[in-house]
């Protein structure tokens, strides 16, 4: 699948819950270079300033709250019973952040972390450069 790069208010990424034992699937908005620059200098500038991790963390679950933007019905439960981030639903539940920041922040974390960290890798490093 190519990467697309015009701005979207719908990507998705699904990641595997350890405790549900399940996929979540999660929507974001489209991140700009400069908000990865942003985010990352803050981070850095956190940890150096207080050298506290709950400060970093806390700054993290900010830029979280900023860019994601949802998740799939039916991916997350509150009291037994179906919850949605899409107003325009029926389960929709208006404090589904907050609720996640509560109880997903594992989730939360990871999927911040990978949106604005280190997206890609390195596949190869065998092949002398121009030898392709």
């Amino acid at each position: 699948m190519p990467r697309e790069l015009g701005k979207t208010e719908l990507n998705k990424i699904i990641v595997f819950d350890k405790i549900s034992g399940s996929t979540i699937e999660l929507y974001y908005r489209s991140i700009t270079s400069t908000e990865r620059i942003q985010y990352k200098s803050a981070i850095l500038n956190q940890l150096t300033k207080s050298n506290n991790i709950e400060d970093a963390i806390a700054m993290q679950l900010a830029w979280a709250e900023k860019i994601i933007t949802g998740f799939k019905k039916g991916d997350f439960t509150l009291d037994g019973k179906i919850i949605s981030s899409d107003p325009s639903d029926s389960d929709y539940y208006a404090g589904w952040f907050s609720i996640l920041k509560e109880m997903a922040t594992d989730i939360l974390l990871l999927v911040i972390d990978t949106i604005l960290g280190n997206t890609s890798y390195i596949v190869r490093t065998d092949v002398p450069f121009g030898l392709n």
